[in-house]
């Protein structure tokens, strides 16, 4: 054979024969031969880098979960090439190489670079192994590697080498009492509202602590916690009754301790880069506080869904669920704080639809199969809407009930990562309040608001406002008439910026219809933030016209 030259393309190592086919390279590919290890590395949640592990004592590897979005795995080893490699979990969970079909629920390997080692007699590899995400919340797999060979001739064990095999696990656990003794500000937040009153965890009864720590040694381990998702409503309701939600205590209870035990698992394990501990008493009892998902109804015997001063919210799902869905869309990361709230902003930008109708049982029912608060498990899975007056809204969709809804999505997703939303409201409408950063929407409805979609999309990290601004529009002192047009006033500040989608459909609209500025729906659409006189300062129509003729012109922007 002649030279061999070695390329890299997305991933991909290519090899280029120079002066012979593809035929060649085959009949004179090495003999499969097992991998040998050179390092593995994860990304340690508690300081979200990639950092090379070690084996324990028992040749383990306690590494588990990986704080990388999607848990990849970086795994280097010395083996002939060419060859292909044979990578599975636990001997039955196929890994394939990476192609446009595979998502993360898949899984999948890629192969960033392939070297020819320095004794010139194998190749130094270098692949990122992306687990399926149900394995993900395992609390311990194998992963086998093994070399392939791609000459025909050879067979038996010289065609496909014994697998590298590497078992992974999570941490040992810790004790839950010696945790909470010395971070009493945690433990005090930890309070649960009894039928007789509200008691702390120090005043529980020994079987409800054991409860706790039960649930906690489950959490640690990722086990699924059996619960029903979403429980049942325990409230009659008639189809134009207000959609009230009453668990019973049998369903509520459980619910909250396994919030409470992935919570303290999260932390103490270090699943994030963040801690509780250092949070406010404020932050700490929206986290710990059963109170902030249900309270007490003597009425209905049972704990009440309520969201700040009204019924509305949502039916949190299982922390296991809620923990699946971050992971199988790429959302949980360990990094900072702020980019998981934007991350799941993108997700709500992405998929969230406003609902239609009413606030009524009956509503309720149509569109999330729920008599009551919409259930979090189906925001996020979305359902169907069968009896939706328009028949192409009937499909399956991630429906959200408005402002009030979306403030207690965002409120029970982000409580699983350690992440505090407290639920703000001004003038009848709900505001995610994100404490620990400091920031705010000024709707719950901003994420999917129809101006937030640009061609390209802006981060919807610039959603957030700050506590200066969020005053100037909802603090004291601001008459509720200017309230009230504040109201999801960021979206139209970054509509001014970006030209969305949205204004540009509405200038073909206009365009169509032949309509002044003043008449238009672009002005409509930005009003009552903007006036005429404003807009046309800065020249927006101008701007809009240069854009919409920069994408294709008004074929592109079909109303």
């Amino acid at each position: 054979m002649n030279r061999r030259e070695f390329l890299t393309a997305t991933g991909v190592l290519l090899l280029a024969e120079v002066g012979c086919d593809q035929q060649q390279v085959v009949d004179q590919s090495p003999a499969a031969k097992k991998p040998v290890l050179t390092t593995l590395s994860t990304v340690v949640p508690s300081t979200c880098a990639w950092t090379d592990a070690a084996p324990n004592v028992a040749g383990n590897w306690e590494i588990l979960p990986s704080g990388h979005p999607t848990g990849d795995l970086r795994v280097k080893f010395k083996a002939p090439y060419p060859t292909t490699l044979q990578i599975d979990i636990d001997g039955h969970y196929v890994i394939s190489q990476f192609d446009n079909t595979l998502t993360l629920e898949n899984g999948y390997y890629k192969i960033d670079s392939i070297n020819l080692a320095s004794t010139q007699d194998t190749f130094d590899w270098d692949i990122t192994v992306t687990p399926p995400v149900s394995l993900r919340m395992e609390i311990q797999f194998r992963l086998n590697i093994a070399d392939v060979s791609i000459n025909p001739n050879y067979s038996g064990t010289n065609k496909i080498s014994t697998p590298l095999a590497m078992q992974l696990e999570r941490h040992s656990g810790v004790n839950l009492d010696t945790w909470l003794f010395a971070h009493q500000n945690v433990r005090d937040a930890i309070i649960w509202e009894y039928p007789n009153g509200a008691a702390r965890y120090s005043q529980w009864t020994a079987q409800d602590k054991q409860f706790l720590r039960t649930t906690f040694d489950a959490a640690w381990d990722m086990k699924f916690l059996l619960l029903e998702d979403p429980p049942r409503n325990t409230v009659t309701l008639a189809d134009n009754d207000d959609p009230i939600t009453v668990l019973a205590p049998g369903d509520g209870w459980p619910l909250y301790i396994a919030h409470i035990a992935y919570s303290l698992a999260a932390e103490i394990d270090g699943w994030t880069s963040w801690s509780v501990t250092g949070y406010s008493n404020d932050a700490l009892a929206i986290l710990f506080d059963g109170r902030e998902m249900f309270s007490w109804d003597s009425t209905h015997n049972g704990y009440a869904i309520k969201e700040g001063s009204g019924p509305g919210g949502v039916v949190p799902a299982s922390p296991w669920t809620t923990l699946r869905f971050l992971y199988a869309n790429g959302l949980y990361t360990c990094r900072n704080r702020q980019e998981a709230i934007s991350l799941l902003l993108d997700w709500c930008r992405s998929n969230l639809i406003h609902f239609a109708g009413d606030f009524k049982a009956q509503n309720m029912q149509d569109q999330w199969q729920y008599r009551g608060s919409p259930p979090a498990v189906r925001v996020m899975n979305g359902n169907p809407f069968p009896n939706s007056p328009v028949a192409s809204s009937a499909g399956i969709e991630h429906r959200t009930a408005g402002c009030w809804g979306t403030t207690a999505f965002l409120r029970a997703v982000l409580r699983v990562l350690n992440i505090p939303v407290k639920h703000d409201e001004h003038v009848g409408h709900a505001m995610p309040n994100f404490i620990t950063e400091g920031l705010f929407l000024t709707h719950g409805d901003d994420p999917y608001n129809r101006l937030t979609k640009a061609t390209p999309p802006y981060l919807t990290s610039e959603l957030l406002v700050d506590q200066a601004t969020y005053d100037s529009f909802f603090g004291n002192g601001v008459p509720p008439t200017d309230q009230t047009n504040n109201v999801g006033r960021r979206t139209r500040d970054l509509a001014i910026k970006y030209l969305p989608d949205e204004l540009l459909k509405n200038l073909c609209a206009d365009i169509a219809a032949n309509s002044s500025h003043a008449d238009s729906k672009v002005l409509k659409s930005l009003q009552p933030t903007y006036d005429l006189v404003s807009l046309e300062s800065i020249k927006l129509w101008d701007q809009l016209n240069t854009k919409l003729t920069n994408l294709g012109g008004c074929a592109a922007f079909p109303a």
